[in-house]
């Protein structure tokens, strides 16, 4: 009696469908180990991070000359520099993000834009370095070709996010690596 109930129970769980790849971990140079990006986090600020990494990692795709004019597809390097950009936001800014706000550029970079009426803060990661641009109040703001990762610079990303989004409060929510 107890072997077919070991048999069944085989059985059973050799029909349920596992994506083992999924519960992999996944490399990237240049930054720390990440969960896939399928991975299930457990709040809707991590979730809409890991949706916004996932579409980043799918730039990965593209294929040089994407766009007909002889574009550069992303690096893995400035795809995992764009995820650490957006693991390192506070949670309230990362949702201000939709897809159409982060794309690639001819040149292999990929650029996040946050705007609000005419205000905006635009900032374009690649492989090792990164430009930020923001108009705030009339003012404009700019870091071009800073080296990556630079804590500076991310800090100056931040005051801009919180001058464009005052009503936002910032906490970090939980990363989407692992």
């Amino acid at each position: 009696m107890t072997r077919p109930i070991v048999a069944a129970s085989f059985t059973l769980f050799a029909t349920i469908p596992v994506k083992w790849e999924l519960l992999a971990p996944v490399d990237y140079p240049g930054q720390t180990t990440q969960q896939s990006p399928d991975y299930y986090p457990t709040s809707i600020y991590g979730h809409h991070v890991g949706l916004l990494c996932k579409h980043v990692h799918d730039f990965a795709a593209l294929g040089d000359d994407w766009d007909g004019y002889g574009a550069v597809t992303p690096s893995l390097e400035a795809i995992g520099n764009v995820i650490d950009l957006l693991n390192a936001l506070p949670g309230e800014w990362a949702m201000q993000l939709h897809r159409d706000d982060l794309t690639p550029s001819p040149y292999g970079t990929i650029t996040l834009e946050w705007a609000r009426e005419q205000d905006y803060v635009s900032v374009e990661v690649g492989d090792t370095s990164w430009a930020f641009t923001a108009q705030i109040g009339g003012e404009l703001r700019s870091n071009p070709n800073e080296t990556y990762p630079n804590e500076l610079l991310r800090q100056r990303v931040e005051e801009a996010l919180a001058i464009l989004y005052p009503d936002a409060v910032p906490h970090n929510a939980p990363s989407y690596t692992a």
